[in-house]
């Protein structure tokens, strides 16, 4: 019997050009990245996950997807606990398209992948049943839970042929319900156009295991799902992603979840050193889907494929951004050692514990107009750890020039009110931040920075050098063009790991509960 479902899939299946975009022997392949908000919460799961799924078949169905070879969509968009689905094993190559064992979404993206021919990526709620004996099994000692299931945030890959070929469950949660597995599995799949990825969720960007363990693994290229929750100075998702690719050199294909109110946005598609192709920070939510050819790592033509830069840089503001876009600070900004920026010098040295940062800057005072009020830079560091909400301390250390709305450490990092007109009062003509870091094969040394865009600098706006001297790496990070703009420029390192033992010491118990709580609040409001 031919059903107008099935009408509707050969219609679309006539419609989409299946040649393949990418092969082995081409400079370059085709991806598309997605922002995606969620459906509305008015819904109940049942609708919601069918809200959501319709829009993914159609933006992988759609003409702006046609040319595309891989599709990421982000983080926490699809489904809920109480739609959640089980997910084949990888190594099983099986094809959930019409096996009524998995959940209809699942089976209804395998089918389009299959009929799109496309390699599609979405992360999903997975159950998976748990017994004595599949704990076994693993050689996993912990208990299962009394309803016999085990509940994980999941990446999924489909192939051209709508086969599951690889599956990764999140090993870094942020305050979610969910299990983890006992040892960190790692998610790659290799692709017909000769490109293996390696895909991560969210705040395992921030880890060593398993994000930078595939890095060293020699993998180029990663499909990063996301629901980032962006925080100033340092850590806004496209700022964080730019600087992540660069850093490493490597491909990265980021889908970021759209939900501006709770925080939620940032998407791109990043040539390593070559920069941002495509990236985007909304202040209102969107459904859309951004397409970029990406150079391939190491292949011999793709010096003739140029990067070319899809940003659009808006004359938005932080301040018109954040009516809409929910941005945290830093809780632990206010224990940096900082100093104002002195406009009639060209250098400075400011230390905290060992680690000294020397800053040396050319500024042009500008006058501003009238009525408005300008941002103060200060000079800022910190050695240390990081936590995150009094979870998971890592070790950091900063070099930075801070924009702040006063000219005290605690106006750093913030927006002026929606109704004060900024205008700058100040430009730098040059600057050049040099420190000698720990040396550690663990750690990463990346260039930061973000301007009143809530965007990266371009990478063709700076230069980046980092030398190994004994003990020590020096890292020296250099603006090379004239910016009035800026909120953050510095250098970051994620050392990976606890740096101090008494690092739950710089986050009093009281931040770290209004912390929690705002999260939880937010969590509730954003996943249903």
């Amino acid at each position: 019997m031919i059903t107008k479902e099935l009408i509707v899939l050969l219609v679309v299946a006539l419609a989409v050009d299946t040649s393949q975009t990418s092969t082995p022997s081409s400079p370059f392949y085709t991806a598309g990245v997605v922002e995606f908000k969620t459906a509305s919460s008015t819904f109940d799961a049942s609708q919601q996950v069918n809200n959501n799924l319709a829009a993914y078949l159609e933006i992988i169905a759609s003409q702006e997807a046609a040319e595309t070879d891989i599709i990421a969509f982000p983080e926490g968009t699809l489904n809920s606990v109480l739609q959640s689905t089980f997910v084949p094993d990888p190594t099983s190559n099986i094809v959930p398209c019409k096996q009524s064992q998995y959940a209809h979404f699942l089976q209804k993206l395998s089918c389009q992948a299959q009929i799109s021919q496309k390699y599609i990526v979405v992360n999903l709620i997975e159950k998976e049943n748990c017994t004595k004996e599949t704990q076994a099994a693993k050689n996993d000692p912990r208990p299962c839970s009394n309803d016999g299931l085990n509940i994980f945030n999941t990446n999924v890959v489909f192939d051209r042929n709508g086969t599951v070929i690889s599956r990764y469950r999140k090993f870094n949660l942020y305050f979610e319900p969910y299990n983890v597995t006992l040892n960190s599995e790692y998610g790659e799949f290799s692709t017909d156009f000769g490109v293996k990825f390696g895909h991560f969720i969210c705040f395992d960007m921030l880890f060593y295991t398993p994000t930078t363990e595939l890095v060293k693994s020699k993998i180029t290229d990663f499909v990063f799902t996301t629901m980032w929750f962006s925080e100033l100075p340092f850590l806004t998702a496209v700022q964080y992603q730019q600087s992540w690719a660069y850093s490493y050199d490597v491909n990265l294909l980021a889908a970021g979840a759209s939900n501006p109110s709770v925080g939620s946005t940032g998407s791109g598609i990043y040539a390593g050193r070559n920069g941002a192709i495509v990236s985007v920070m909304k202040s209102s939510p969107e459904r859309k889907l951004y397409v970029a050819k990406v150079p391939k790592k190491g292949f011999k033509e793709s010096e003739s494929v140029p990067v070319k830069q899809l940003q659009i840089r808006k004359k938005r503001t932080i301040t018109s951004y954040m009516k809409n876009l929910l941005v945290k600070r830093d809780p632990q900004l206010d224990t940096f050692t900082s100093s104002p920026l002195n406009k009639s010098a060209n250098h400075d040295n400011l230390c905290h514990k060992d680690l000294c940062c020397h800053f040396h800057y050319k500024t042009t005072i500008l006058t501003p107009i009238a009525n408005s009020r300008s941002y103060q830079y200060r000079l800022a560091v910190f050695d240390g750890d990081r936590i995150y909400e009094g979870i998971k301390p890592l070790g950091w250390s900063v070099c930075s020039i801070l924009a702040c709305i006063n000219n005290t450490i605690q106006g750093c990092a913030l927006a002026f009110d929606e109704d004060v007109i900024v205008s700058p009062d100040l430009r730098f003509d040059h600057i050049l931040i040099e420190a000698n870091f720990t040396k550690t094969e663990n750690g990463l040394i990346m260039p930061n920075s973000v301007d009143d865009s809530l965007m990266p600098l371009p990478v063709n706006s700076f230069q980046f050098n980092i030398t190994d001297i004994g003990s020590k790496t020096n890292a020296r990070f250099e603006l090379l063009t004239p910016k009035d703009d800026l909120i953050q420029f510095g250098i970051y390192v994620n050392f990976f790991g606890e740096r101090s033992s008494a690092s739950l010491g710089l986050v009093s118990n009281t931040l770290i509960a209004l912390c929690l709580l705002l999260f939880i609040m937010e969590f509730k409001r954003w996943r249903w």
